[in-house]
């Protein structure tokens, strides 16, 4: 009888061990649109923001073993981050996801009038990362960084990213 209880109480604890392993917040790659920078502008039309993303979209694939990913840029206008995320949602064919953004890349006229709300919307949001990086262009734009010709097989965020490490290294 006692043999029983404790082959039970084995069972009923691998049963627990085994339901609560594994990957409970699994996301398919090609389910979602990788985020690795936001440009921030001035908006037009009454909005606050222009928001510009460097989007990798894992559905579209791609031939195997080729070299490089040809990024997406969206775009979007809103009052808020928050709104203007919302926005490219209706442009962006899956779920925006910020947890490989690197680099949030301000206009000097945004940096002049205050960075708070922006910063607070990407130190907020928990798909984010801490080691993101915020950085103001000078040129007339923050989108302009992010439209650039690629020069090589990296993406524009990636290249952006390589300057930086070099420069503070």
């Amino acid at each position: 009888m006692r043999w029983k209880r404790k082959a039970a109480a084995l069972l009923e604890s691998a049963l627990i061990a085994l339901s609560f392993s594994g990957c409970f917040s699994y996301h398919e790659l090609e389910n979602m649109t990788i985020v690795t920078a936001v440009a921030v502008d001035e908006g037009q039309n009454g909005k606050l923001y222009h928001l510009s993303f460097e989007c990798l979209n894992m559905s579209s694939g791609g031939e195997e073993g080729q070299q490089g990913t040809q990024p997406v840029i969206l775009e979007s206008e809103g009052n808020s981050i928050f709104d203007g995320v919302r926005n490219a949602l209706t442009e962006a064919s899956q779920k925006l996801y910020f947890s490989d953004c690197q680099e949030v890349i301000l206009s000097r006229k945004i940096a002049q009038k205050g960075i708070r709300k922006v910063l607070n919307w990407f130190l907020s949001d928990a798909e984010t990362r801490v080691t993101l990086r915020f950085v103001v262009s000078e040129e007339p734009t923050a989108a302009e960084l992010l439209n650039q010709k690629q020069t090589t097989a990296q993406t524009p965020a990636l290249e952006i990213s390589g300057a930086l490490e070099e420069a503070y290294t």
